[in-house]
């Protein structure tokens, strides 16, 4: 069930992402059977088979959230960020990964509370006593 689930995904991440890149040449009164379907799995990058969750960003990347880290999909190669790339993280699980209306990534961890991607540039969301100082608009 799983792996279906998660060719489900692959499918439909990687389908919507030709689709917008070549936008102008589709037609959607065309046959599967004219159209292309790439399937991605860790010999291609993917540093994990089980998926969280995945947006396409306003940038338009593809980003997806893994219990072994985040990876970003730029339609071509996927770049992976763990404890590794970022070492103030204390877990690679990820839950959920959501864009605001500025721009800025949230995403929501196992241990490592929230990390932002915002300017190009990950950090964890800092807490000044009891509360949070960002706010998702």
């Amino acid at each position: 069930m799983k792996h279906w689930l998660f060719l489900s995904a692959i499918f439909f991440v990687v389908v919507y992402s030709d689709v917008r890149a070549q936008a102008p040449s589709f037609s959607p009164t065309a046959l599967l059977s004219q159209g292309s379907v790439y399937q991605w799995s860790g010999e291609n990058g993917l540093i994990s088979n089980n998926i969280t969750s995945a947006i396409q960003s306003s940038e338009g990347f593809i980003w997806i959230t893994t219990y072994n880290g985040i990876m970003r999909f730029d339609g071509k190669r996927i770049i992976v960020y763990d404890r590794s790339t970022l070492p103030f993280l204390e877990t690679d699980a990820f839950y959920r990964v959501y864009e605001d209306g500025r721009g800025t990534l949230w995403f929501a961890s196992q241990g490592s509370g929230i990390t932002i991607y915002r300017n190009k540039k990950f950090s964890p969301m800092e807490a000044v006593g009891r509360y949070r100082t960002h706010r998702i608009q």
